[in-house]
């Protein structure tokens, strides 16, 4: 939404690719990451708020692919498909700062009744193989409503590096 920004997180986990046509591929895995957004809006020169909001996740993907032998170790790939995910846990933080003085309210998503944990959603990402160490680029959109009556799901742009064993 506008006005909202990143707020970098990580992802670890072990993925499984599976070729079953020459170089046509599926892949799924366990994830275990987080995702979340900063607000900040300075009302006047005086006064702002700032929000930060962190979910901690496990994520299961399911992609199909195409990798493409570019020869001497280096292969590009493609793929697309879906994600389901669950939010374990998660903090909301917001702080108002009033003519220099800050008030904080903590709150976590066991509290919240109208916070949506589940999501599912669209995986598209681009890769790039040197040998068995990949650098992979992708970005999810979550289709699920995240708070009850906010429109938008989660989108997500992940910058990942991984190890074929």
């Amino acid at each position: 939404a506008d006005g909202f920004g990143m707020n970098p997180g990580y992802n670890v986990g072990l993925e499984l690719n599976n070729f079953f046509y020459k170089s046509v591929y599926w892949n799924t895995g366990l994830l275990f990451g987080s995702r979340g957004y900063k607000y900040e809006v300075e009302l006047n020169k005086n006064n702002k708020t700032t929000t930060r909001f962190r979910a901690h996740n496990f994520q299961i993907p399911l992609t199909i692919g195409y990798r493409f032998d570019l020869g001497d170790g280096l292969a590009l790939d493609g793929r697309i498909g879906g994600f389901f995910s669950t939010d374990l846990a998660a903090n909301y933080k917001n702080t108002v700062e009033v003519m220099g003085e800050e008030n904080t309210k903590k709150e976590k998503i066991t509290d919240w009744d109208h916070y949506n944990r589940c999501d599912g959603g669209l995986l598209v990402g681009i890769g790039l193989w040197i040998n068995n160490i990949n650098l992979d680029f992708a970005y999810q959109r979550g289709f699920a409503e995240r708070i009850d009556g906010m429109e938008g799901g989660a989108s997500n742009f992940l910058i990942r590096l991984g190890y074929a064993f």
